[in-house]
């Protein structure tokens, strides 16, 4: 527990307060000072705050079984007494103030989650748009291999070549439907990243995978381009 405001108390009461949580965190109806009678721990740091700040009753706010805080009241006009009404009235003002604090906090929460939800579900739309992409390209190279092997013809590529790229082709897409799995799990509670399995990659080898696998792609157009690493 912690105060998150506390008016009209100096830091001496404010400490005092402190001490209650516990008391407070396990109390279940409403503590009237005139009633603590018995000399025990929890009855003298009840009576201690009470003393400090010259009030009368402490109502916990409750809801779902939790304390979410307290109202602390001071004394009646003339040093009255606080009847059984009074009481009943305090009580009630505590439970309906516990349910609309505890609705504001649920809905904070609520707002929360949505709020990541949108994002898990723009971050899932990048993400299967960049795996669409990498699937087209191997398929377009297998399409195009086959293509050339069905038809015969080696004065483009010859089928010794061809194979090899085919087969490279089938280990991008089988990649990239591996990371669909792992990107399905992402979200749920049991999806964990060892640290152990991080380790460096070189880059060079995998740009030039990637060429290679274009090359066919690329013979069929003008386009050229340079490397440099």
């Amino acid at each position: 527990f912690r105060i998150a405001e506390a008016t009209g108390f100096d830091k001496k009461t404010s400490n005092t307060f402190r001490a209650l949580t516990p008391i407070l965190s396990k109390a279940r109806g409403v503590i009237l000072s005139d009633e603590l009678s018995d000399d025990s721990a929890r009855a003298e740091t009840l009576k201690q705050f009470f003393f400090m700040t010259q009030a009368k009753v402490i109502i916990p706010l409750l809801a779902r079984d939790q304390t979410l805080g307290c109202i602390v009241v001071g004394q009646k006009q003339g040093d009255r007494l606080f009847t059984h009404e009074d009481i009943l009235l305090l009580d009630t003002l505590s439970k309906q103030a516990a349910i609309a604090i505890d609705n504001g906090i649920l809905y904070e929460a609520l707002q929360k989650q949505n709020k990541r939800l949108e994002q898990m579900l723009e971050i899932q739309k990048e993400f299967l748009d960049i795996a669409s992409h990498e699937l087209r390209t191997p398929l377009s190279i297998i399409r195009a291999a086959t293509s050339l092997i069905i038809k015969g013809d080696k004065a483009i590529m010859t089928h010794e070549k061809l194979l090899p790229m085919v087969h490279q082709a089938v280990l991008r897409m089988g990649s990239t439907v591996d990371a669909l799995l792992l990107a399905s799990r992402v979200d749920t509670a049991e999806f964990q990243i060892d640290a152990a399995s991080y380790q460096s990659v070189a880059l060079r080898p995998i740009v030039m995978n990637v060429i290679q696998s274009l090359e066919l792609l690329q013979n069929k157009k003008t386009d050229t381009f340079t490397l440099r690493l």
